[in-house]
């Protein structure tokens, strides 16, 4: 069955952001598309599957910046964000790709500017299956006009989801859920800077994974080098400079 598509409009300051939406089960002849304009005049245009947008002011100065939430509808996948700001002209402050994960924005450090706050869900299927796989903090920082990967900088978030894995050691005979708690314990710890005490924590709880784990290790820390990957800075389709 093909569903009909509702048009949805935003009006943002100058701006007027209009897409369409469609119900999950049925699928639109084609893809609907999102456009940013202003003045009668399309700025961006791209591709989503079922969007929504809404503002919020990210850097606390009164003019808000405009988000695009768009989920493609997986079982597990994929959430992308789409974050702009109008000073001066319409320029993207960065292009979340979550994939299973979720993002908020909220301010970490008090400094004023919200950061952008998920999961990351880089382990999901890591030898193990989906439900066991662990979830680690990624934080975006706004830093000369773009997003860009800061997780490290927020050590007390960090340390309290690491706290979580330590008051959950998992069961010896569930072995699919030792690998994750050994990946959520190194790759936390490893996040703030102590990867030797990782080795130890894993050698005290489930020594039985160090084998493992060194052979593990460095796609563990591949895994975690492409949280940066996470952002980009182009919609990846065609548009007009304003």
């Amino acid at each position: 069955m093909i569903s009909l598509l509702l048009a949805a409009t935003l009006k943002w300051g100058p701006y007027m952001v209009s897409w369409k939406k469609y119900d999950f089960g049925d699928m639109p002849e084609e893809t609907p598309t999102l456009t940013i304009s202003k003045g009668g005049k399309i700025l961006r245009s791209f591709e989503v599957w079922n969007a929504d947008a809404k503002t919020l002011d990210v850097d606390g100065d009164g003019t808000a910046e405009l988000l695009v939430t768009d989920y493609s509808g997986g079982a597990h996948c994929c959430f992308t964000y789409y974050l702009y700001t109008r000073k001066p002209g319409l320029k993207l402050l960065g292009v979340f790709d979550m994939e299973s994960g979720s993002l908020e924005f909220r301010d970490l450090d008090g400094d004023g500017n919200l950061e952008a706050v998920g999961a990351y869900d880089g382990f999901a299927y890591y030898d193990y299956p989906y439900a066991v796989s662990p979830w680690i903090p990624i934080v975006f920082s706004l830093k000369s006009g773009r997003y860009v990967e800061n997780t490290e900088a927020f050590r007390d978030l960090i340390r309290e989801r690491l706290d979580e894995y330590y008051l959950a050691s998992p069961p010896e005979s569930d072995e699919e859920s030792r690998k994750s708690w050994v990946v959520g314990v190194y790759a936390h710890m490893c996040l703030l800077g102590e990867e030797t005490s990782a080795w130890e924590t894993v050698r005290r709880t489930c020594p039985d994974m160090l084998d493992w784990l060194s052979e593990n290790k460095s796609d563990i820390k591949a895994t975690l080098a492409a949280m940066r990957d996470r952002v980009r800075y182009t919609e990846e389709a065609s548009w007009e400079e304003e």
